[in-house]
């Protein structure tokens, strides 16, 4: 019998890669040997940054503008790991009079990672679906960035004390904040909120009017070994994509509930219902909108030095997926 190729793997844990991570998910041709990432430890970008895997789960982001610097060691497959909706990462300080997206012309709003994936497609569901003019927002950042990265309209000053953007929200000194996770003041303090209060709402509507669900991880691999092994890619694509219908919401409720949420059931039915029976869909023409979205916005607001074509992105044998 001829020996499997050997392949090392990183990727979080989700409900959507607990079969890949806990082996009782094989991929055909290939024996894994697989690192679990840990969401919230800022190092976990290091098995890209240092190559030590074979694959790996990586921020679209980060990929894309690796490639837009010509550094093409890695190429992504379709399999989009890890997305969310932004309306929800708007938060503002109620005092400095930000009523209605429009508002936030002329204001001072924090981020953290100018190129990060949240700011992103916040920054771009705030100039497609509200127009919204990104050059008047004045944006606040406590990461430095190449002055020759920002676009030349773009305001941005970089905060250098030794407070925190939640601090700087909570004490009006920044009128908004775009953060993945709720600042404490939300929580405490009644002069910060949200911007979209009914997000989930806006979201929907969001979804039902563009079909963009944002993305925000992808899964990668060596270029190298890809291009000696053209066959692992369709191979990782069809292992994930097990793995994620092993994880479908049919699953989460058959009678007895697998999770703590009392109203799983109608949450699965609503997801249905809004998303159809693939909520989650992997492979590029089921996210044609998404990518277009992704790929002009990065252009737009300067991670990219042009807009790339979404076909370039991805290992050509896995395209038809």
């Amino acid at each position: 019998m001829a020996k499997k190729l050997q392949l090392s793997l990183a990727c979080i844990r989700y409900d959507r890669t607990r079969g890949v991570l806990d082996g009782s998910l094989a991929p055909e041709g290939m024996e894994l040997v697989t690192k679990e990432i840990v969401d919230h430890d800022s190092s976990w970008l290091a098995p890209i940054r240092y190559r030590i895997f074979d694959a790996a789960e990586m921020p679209l982001t980060n990929y894309v503008i690796g490639l837009d610097e010509g550094r093409t060691d890695l190429i992504a497959l379709p399999v989009f790991l890890s997305r969310a909706f932004r309306h929800s990462t708007l938060y503002i300080n109620g005092r400095a009079g930000i009523r209605a997206p429009k508002d936030l012309e002329g204001k001072r709003v924090g981020i953290g990672n100018y190129f990060g994936s949240t700011t992103l497609w916040a920054r771009g569901l705030l100039q497609d679906q509200y127009q919204v003019d990104l050059s008047a927002i004045h944006w606040v950042s406590k990461n430095k960035v190449p002055p020759d990265r920002i676009p030349a309209s773009v305001s941005l000053q970089v905060f250098e004390g030794n407070r925190s953007m939640e601090e700087l929200l909570d004490a009006g000194d920044i009128d908004a904040f775009i953060s993945e996770r709720p600042p404490q003041a939300y929580k405490r303090a009644a002069h910060v909120s949200r911007l979209f209060e009914k997000y989930k709402n806006d979201e929907i509507q969001y979804y039902r009017e563009t079909k963009i669900f944002p993305i925000r991880h992808v899964l990668v691999v060596k270029r190298e070994l890809y291009e000696r092994h053209p066959w692992i890619g369709q191979s990782l694509y069809k292992l994930f994509d097990l793995a994620k219908k092993e994880a479908d919401p049919d699953r989460m409720f058959d009678g007895h509930s697998r999770f703590m949420l009392p109203a799983l059931q109608y949450a699965i039915a609503e997801t249905k219902r809004i998303f159809g029976e693939d909520c989650w869909p992997y492979g590029v023409e089921k996210n044609r909108a998404t990518l277009d979205a992704f790929t002009r916005y990065c252009h737009e607001q300067g991670y990219t030095s042009r807009r790339h074509e979404v076909e370039e992105l991805f290992a050509p044998h896995v395209m038809s997926a």
